[in-house]
């Protein structure tokens, strides 16, 4: 089950019966959001709680993953990625509606979002020529962080809010 804990306490968001993970938590006012995923029992099927009710972010036809939740002005960020049937696309939902950050052609994934000044900035990584390049997404923008000679991932982000 994907659990989240609050003060020592924990607080089931699933039932169990498939499996599930918790992966990131915001705090908005008194509002609670958690990004993850949960089995449909084909298929693991995108998710945002907010205080214990679930989203779902894909259909489940397709395994997707989300991997960070971020919070602007009432407005809910997600990164993660959805199989396209020939490679992993790496998204980012804005109150559940996606943007593609890659073309699917290849394996990529976000796996944290951050937002500043109106800017949305994401980090991951795209399979290139044999290696994991670590990349920063802005506003969809995709800038290289590594040159593909080593695997390298990119697992968080940090925007200011100046």
């Amino acid at each position: 089950a994907a659990v989240v804990w609050k003060n020592g306490v924990a607080t089931p968001l699933t039932n169990g019966t498939h499996v599930a993970r918790a992966q990131s938590v915001a705090v908005s006012g008194g509002d609670v959001y958690v990004a993850g995923y949960e089995s449909n029992g084909t298929n693991h099927v995108a998710k945002v709680w907010k205080n214990g009710a679930a989203t779902p972010l894909t259909d489940g036809a397709r395994e997707a993953y989300a991997y960070s939740v971020a919070i602007s002005g009432g407005d809910v960020y997600v990164a993660g990625w959805e199989s396209n049937g020939r490679g992993h696309v790496a998204k980012v939902w804005k109150n559940g509606a996606a943007t593609d950050l890659t073309d699917g052609t290849r394996v990529a994934q976000a796996n944290a979002v951050a937002i500043s000044g109106g800017d949305v900035y994401a980090t991951g990584y795209e399979f290139v020529g044999g290696y994991d390049v670590a990349k920063v997404w802005k506003n969809g923008v995709a800038t290289d962080l590594t040159d593909g000679t080593h695997q390298a991932r990119a697992n968080s982000i940090l925007a200011n809010s100046h």
